[in-house]
């Protein structure tokens, strides 16, 4: 295990810093597969770099015969020159003198290891005893013969004056301050060397302050690499002199975050780093460099933050999405109580962002904080979600209390024991038209007789809100019922949702939010898609699914759109429960034959796909459906229409069933 250091390394030029609590040292540790650069040139004869016999990090330095050395740059004023040495299995004696010079030409030997080892063993010389200054430190091995490796590895020097490669050893805690001019590396004390497999140090907890010298500016941190074992070792960035300060981030894993500054008066960080007993797998630390940044004082615009509903259930999904900020999101937070309080916050967010909304509190408020370089943050409007909680169960689903059948139109889904008392089945549509009837019917599964009672609600206004006026369903207890119903003259054009619920030895209250809750059933949702009923301005000359060996590709033609908005494609196993899975946008206004297409890469043994397609005025019609199986070696033998007689495909339009030779058919728009 290594002697834990946070090195910070200047990386250009001379630096001054306060070292009242941090000693300093040059630290050229863990090397790689060439010699570092860090501070000046090394030089070296014929040594070599080995992987096999490293005490830690990547690579030892390898002597492999008489004469063979290796020279540091230049060090200004020299402390305590510390290294780890061993010899290969040979026992062959070695003489390795450690040798200063003030020119590199002249050398005298300052001490010697005779020693025969075959582990690694710690070398230590206080060079800074003699009152040496601007002096070369070379190791060269001594011995009259011999070709067996002796190994030298993680090398420092610790420097009574502050100079280049400036490593700063944490013990308990330590502030430097930073000259604002220049710039440097943090790293962890596996060094800057090595990329991912350099390492760290175990049951490690050490923590540093950096202050910038010129107090108009701000610190700033951008990581090229950072490789913590994840869940159990973690870097913590706080914003000011302690770690009372606010926590501007946690780091750990293998994610490099963006560039992370100071934000309180003084432009100082706090950096924690820690720890657990064991480092299992390559996990190989961290580097960042620290500038220290002019801090712009007009705040980033915090942008317009909407939702694509405002009002909505308990366990139900919304999309929050942000729109005219001049920078980053940098976190999205919400509240319960309008911010008087945080309850919860997201960093680095996608846009939009997608939560579900699986608490029990009436309403939830978003904001977004954004962010632009060092600019303060701006943060947006804030956006409630009025959450309408279903009716609460008081012992949900047990055993055979759930609905296990919904049909309603072209919906017909068949449900099983999910676990809990509600299921978002949202993403299932039904399509509708307005002024047609359709039968809803509603079957459970009931543990004990009477059996199930039976609620439901279409929100035919589209509002969001289920009204006791939308209610379309109420019947006492049951096995199974239905209700025939039309769909109104005024309902909303669209997506609409349907709510579905059963409870058992009850009949249900008409209000969908009834809070008295109930004792076992379930609530399933669903999407209702109301159209027009006059039919769209649109001639659909092609429809058509082709099997690939990995993938589906759909296929439609219009010969003329007048209006038309949007397609949308969806896709069944079954024939009867659909599903959209791709949105096309509409030509608007065509007298030309346009080609759409698909591809679908969820291919199953057998798919079914039809085709919705929208106006402007929210009128739709559905195409299809269409079916094609997985790619064989069957072919068509025939071409029927829908009355089983066999026709001629090149002079036949509208609807062809192609017959294949293993049985199967296909429906064709042609």
């Amino acid at each position: 295990m290594k002697n834990f250091f946070l090195t910070l390394i200047c990386v250009i030029g001379m630096i001054t810093v306060s070292t009242s609590q941090c000693s300093t040292y040059q630290i050229y540790e863990s090397f790689t597969s060439t010699l570092p650069t860090q501070g000046g040139t090394w030089t070296a004869n014929s040594m070599i770099t080995s992987t096999t016999s490293v005490r830690t990090g990547t690579h030892a330095i390898g002597f492999n015969g008489s004469g063979d050395w290796i020279r540091t740059p230049q060090i200004t004023s020299p402390g305590v020159l510390t290294f780890w040495y061993r010899r290969s299995t040979n026992s062959t004696a070695w003489t390795l003198n450690i040798q200063t010079s003030p020119d590199a030409t002249t050398w005298t030997t300052r001490g010697s290891i005779t020693a025969v080892t075959t582990t690694y063993q710690q070398y230590t010389l206080n060079i800074g005893a003699l009152s040496l200054t601007n002096v070369f430190i070379r190791l060269i091995d001594a011995r009259v013969s011999g070709a067996q490796e002796r190994y030298v590895d993680d090398l420092a020097i610790t420097s009574t004056t502050t100079s280049v490669n400036t490593l700063l050893p944490i013990i308990g805690a330590c502030s430097q301050t930073l000259n604002s001019s220049l710039t440097y590396s943090l790293s962890d004390d596996g060094g800057p060397a090595g990329p991912t497999s350099t390492g760290y140090s175990n049951s490690v907890d050490r923590t540093i302050t950096l202050t910038p010298s010129d107090n108009t500016k701000k610190l700033q941190l951008n990581f090229s690499q950072l490789n913590l074992e994840t869940s159990y070792d973690y870097l913590y960035i706080y914003d000011g002199a302690n770690t009372s300060a606010t926590l501007l981030a946690t780091l750990n894993g293998s994610t490099i975050p963006s560039a992370i500054t100071a934000e309180n008066a003084a432009g100082q960080l706090t950096i924690r780093f820690t720890s657990d007993i064991s480092n299992v797998g390559a996990w190989g630390g961290f580097l960042a460099a620290i500038t220290s940044v002019t801090v712009c004082t007009t705040p980033t615009n915090g942008g317009t933050l909407s939702t694509n509903k405002s009002t909505t259930t308990v366990n139900d999904a919304v999309s929050l999405t942000t729109a005219g900020n001049d920078g980053s999101i940098t976190k999205i937070e919400w509240s319960y109580d309008n911010f008087t309080t945080i309850a919860n916050t997201v960093t680095a967010p996608t846009n939009p962002y997608n939560i579900q909304l699986n608490v029990q509190q009436s309403n939830i408020y978003f904001r977004t904080t954004s962010k632009a370089g060092t600019c303060p943050s701006g943060v947006s409007d804030i956006v409630n979600i009025t959450l309408k909680s279903a009716p609460t169960y008081s012992s949900g689903i047990v055993d055979g209390d759930h609905i296990t059948n919904v049909t309603f139109g072209d919906l017909n889904n068949t449900s099983t024991n999910d676990g809990d008392a509600y299921s978002d089945y949202t993403s299932i549509i039904s399509n509708v038209t307005k002024g047609e009837p359709y039968n809803l019917s509603v079957t459970a599964a009931n543990t004990l007789n009477p059996g199930q009672g039976y609620a439901a609600w279409i929100d035919w206004n589209g509002d969001d809100t289920f009204q006791t006026s939308e209610n379309v369903l109420l019947k006492s207890t049951a096995n199974s019922t239905s209700q025939l119903i039309t769909i109104p003259s005024d309902a909303s054009t669209g997506d609409v949702i349907m709510r579905v619920l059963t409870v058992w030895n009850a009949t249900p209250n008409i209000d969908a939010y009834y809070s008295v809750g109930y004792g076992y059933g379930e609530i399933e949702e669903y999407t209702i898609r109301i159209s027009n009923p006059t039919s769209l301005p649109v001639e659909l000359t092609q429809f058509e699914a082709v099997a690939y060996p990995h993938w589906n590709v759909v296929k439609w033609t219009t010969a003329s759109e007048q209006n038309s908005d949007y397609f949308s494609l969806e896709s069944s196993t079954d024939g009867e429960t659909w599903r959209e899975i791709a949105k096309r946008p509409a030509a608007g206004n065509s007298t030309q034959d346009i080609n759409y297409s698909w591809i679908d890469y969820t291919q199953k043994e057998l798919t079914y796909y039809r085709l919705v397609q929208f106006d402007i005025d929210g009128k739709f019609e559905v195409y299809g459906p269409i079916s094609v199986g997985k790619t064989t070696s069957k072919k068509v033998v025939k071409y029927i229409n829908l009355l089983g007689q066999e026709i001629n495909p090149l002079t036949t339009t509208g609807l062809v069933i192609e017959v294949y030779s293993d049985g199967t058919t296909k429906k064709v728009i042609r």
